[in-house]
């Protein structure tokens, strides 16, 4: 639920509803493939299947997104707090990520490592070996 939802009156909760609706309608309108009359279900279908009229719709350059652009962004920002204060809470720790072991010697080269490849036949013989190192 919106925080605007929850401070309003019922007479802007009728508007905030309408609101919603026209938006709704709208948005079924952009699912709809205007020349086939095919329509889908959510926006992550019609990304999948029709592509350039998601893109068109509800890419980077359409009025849905410049529209929503702001929107998501302060839904985003709420969740995140919501969730710092739900791990506070309950006194959650994230773990900590492994950390990588480094690819690079001391004096910043590249370290080498080497490979033993043995190929063998359907009775598990050896055929051939090679063996290869990289710089």
């Amino acid at each position: 639920m919106k925080a605007a939802e929850l401070e309003a009156t019922p007479e802007e909760k009728k508007l905030m509803k309408a609101d919603n609706e026209a938006e709704k309608e709208l948005k079924k309108e952009l699912l709809t493939d205007p020349d086939t009359g095919e329509e889908y279900d959510n926006e992550t279908e019609l990304k999948r299947y029709n592509p350039t009229l998601y893109n068109q719709n509800f890419g980077p350059q359409s009025e849905w997104y410049q529209d929503h652009k702001a929107e998501k962004e302060v839904q985003k920002k709420m969740n995140q707090e919501i969730r710092k204060m739900e791990d506070a809470e309950e006194g959650y720790i994230a773990p900590t990520k492994a950390k990588r072991p480094s690819r690079r010697n001391s004096d910043g080269s590249i370290k080498s490592s080497s490979y033993k490849r043995v190929r063998r036949d359907a009775n598990g013989n050896v055929i051939s070996s090679f063996t290869r190192t990289t710089n």
